[in-house]
């Protein structure tokens, strides 16, 4: 078997040939499979980023008005928050500032223990208006609500709202 010109040419592409193919498996392929998957992590991070910005321009519009109350405030507050509750057909019955309690440097809160009367439309109204105050942010702790022995459809609701005060 001779060695001519043309097989050298020939065997020297065959090796090349299969160099290049071991230099694809064997290293390129496998880059790209971890490329795709770092892709992939991206997208997701990039599609949670933007959800993340939307909801806090969200945030941003829905709370413009809204501020920390500053501790001497706290009583036009807590009036704002009765009258919005007594338009709503609300009998206040008692309502207890408890002890301030400090979360951070930015903010304090002020839990308001609260003894109400209500129907039941008129304690789903008053709860669905709190984000409506325009003085302070308010947000519901806990609420306990037993029906009226003499009449059913009278409400008895304990309530303890978070008052967001300036640190």
């Amino acid at each position: 078997m001779e060695l001519t010109k043309e097989r050298v040419v020939l065997i020297i592409w065959g090796a090349v040939a299969v160099a290049c193919l071991g230099l694809y498996l064997f290293l390129y392929h496998p880059l790209l499979v971890k490329l795709r998957l770092k892709y992939a992590e991206c997208r997701l991070a990039e599609e949670e980023i933007l959800t993340a910005r939307n909801n806090v321009s969200i945030l941003k519009t829905n709370q413009a008005g809204k501020k920390f109350v500053v501790l001497g405030e706290v009583s036009i507050a807590m009036d704002e928050l009765t009258k919005k509750g007594k338009s709503k057909g609300i009998n206040f019955i008692s309502i207890t500032p408890q002890p301030v309690e400090k979360v951070s440097g930015v903010y304090k809160i002020l839990p308001i223990e609260m003894e109400t009367e209500s129907t039941y439309e008129a304690l789903g109204s008053f709860l669905g208006c709190l984000d409506e105050l325009a003085k302070s942010l308010v947000t519901v702790r806990s609420f306990e609500v037993t029906a009226e022995e003499k009449d059913d459809s009278k409400l008895k609701m304990k309530l303890m709202v978070n008052m967001y005060l300036a640190g």
